[in-house]
């Protein structure tokens, strides 16, 4: 058994989950988890919390997500890893990622988007926003982040290393950075645009994959065509944005 392993057999114990704000072994960042009086994940907390935060004037709120295409034998057995954020002065969210060539396991992807929040988030930030917070929808990437001695990460080690980089550089800056845990699928467009992009990152960009939960899948397609109306908008290039209407139309939306 791995080092990871036994750490995610024994993260359920009462004496390992994160509760509310915490400091964490290696990184000077926070993490944080609502927890109900019973121990469980406040789910509907960190919703409201996401609501809150999208709105305040001086943070950055990075939305991050990891999908793998791992249904289908015959199709590519890629992960895609994304990150959404929002400007404050502009109504659409942005979105970065990368296709992954292998399969991972889900913390393993999720910890690559924390990391493309992290990198996104050190470009982007202005002035003005003064702290950053990064949403990821798994406790288990989130337990990793809480308790990395370097060296000991496993298969998570060189991903908690890179995040270690970034977690230095915004301290040399003196910006706060808090990583919390949001409930995935529950209408917080953030993380509903990281969610789509990362699923589509995961497989060929000639075919769209929406959820297999029909309820989810308008949704989707809303998410879709708002990622679509940003690319449009900020690609100044005339070819470019033949070539994503081209795009566009030969997608089949399955």
């Amino acid at each position: 058994m791995t080092s990871t392993d036994q750490f995610l057999a024994t993260v359920c114990q009462a004496d390992h989950r994160i509760h509310g704000t915490q400091q964490t072994r290696s990184f000077k960042l926070l993490v944080h988890a609502d927890r109900l009086p019973s121990g469980q994940l406040d789910y509907d907390g960190s919703v409201a919390f996401a609501h809150r935060a999208a709105d305040h004037k001086y943070t950055l709120v990075m939305y991050g997500d990891g999908s793998g295409n791992y249904q289908d034998p015959r199709s590519p057995q890629w992960t895609g890893v994304a990150a959404a954020w929002k400007r404050k002065d502009e109504p659409l969210y942005h979105v970065v990622g990368r296709t992954i060539k292998r399969r991972m396991v889900t913390d393993e992807m999720e910890l690559q988007a924390v990391n493309e929040c992290m990198d996104t988030a050190f470009l982007e930030r202005w002035d003005v926003e003064q702290q950053v917070i990064v949403m990821t929808d798994n406790i288990y990437a989130l337990q990793a982040i809480k308790d990395w001695i370097p060296g000991q990460g496993g298969r998570n080690e060189s991903a908690l290393r890179r995040l270690k980089h970034y977690d230095d550089l915004f301290a040399e800056q003196g910006v706060p950075v808090a990583v919390r845990y949001l409930k995935g699928r529950r209408y917080v467009e953030g993380h509903d645009t990281a969610d789509v992009w990362a699923r589509q990152l995961a497989t060929t960009m000639h075919h769209v994959r929406f959820s297999p939960v029909p309820e989810y899948q308008d949704q989707e397609r809303l998410v879709y065509k708002k990622i679509w109306l940003w690319m449009l908008t900020v690609n100044e290039s005339r070819e470019n944005n033949k070539e994503m209407k081209r795009w566009i139309k030969s997608v089949r939306w399955t």
